[in-house]
């Protein structure tokens, strides 16, 4: 299912979380991986994403999820973001390499309930 026939009303200046998980043939994460470095740089590389994080599942070898926030709702993310080079090429790689069908989740942040602890194991501060 496209993502855009799912994606909630949310008002422009309110910010928006996305979760996706993916699963991959487990004998494909490193070409994944390799197709997926792109996307990822060319995302947290973009001013409106103020975190990106990228998760393994240990019980289950190639799933994969992620969750990414951002400073604009889900229509700029259509109408802008989605629309750039390094997507397209990342799907076409990536999409047959899936051995179940993507899920997503738009959330919304609940204020005063995120922290991130400077020098956390894994952060990459920019």
């Amino acid at each position: 299912m496209p993502l855009e026939e799912v994606y909630p009303d949310i008002p422009d200046n309110e910010g928006c979380v996305l979760q996706v998980t993916i699963y991959v043939a487990p004998d494909q994460l490193p070409k994944f991986f390799e197709a997926y470095r792109k996307v990822y740089d060319a995302c947290v590389s973009e001013e409106e994403c103020t975190f990106f994080s990228v998760y393994e599942d240990p019980e289950e070898p190639g799933k994969l999820s992620w969750v990414e926030h951002w400073t604009k709702n889900p229509k700029w993310l259509f109408a802008v973001q989605f629309k750039k080079k390094e997507y397209a090429e990342y799907f076409k790689i990536t999409e047959p390499m899936f051995v179940k069908p993507r899920e997503f989740r738009w959330l919304r942040q609940v204020e005063g309930y995120t922290t991130l602890r400077k020098g956390a194991k894994g952060v990459t501060e920019l």
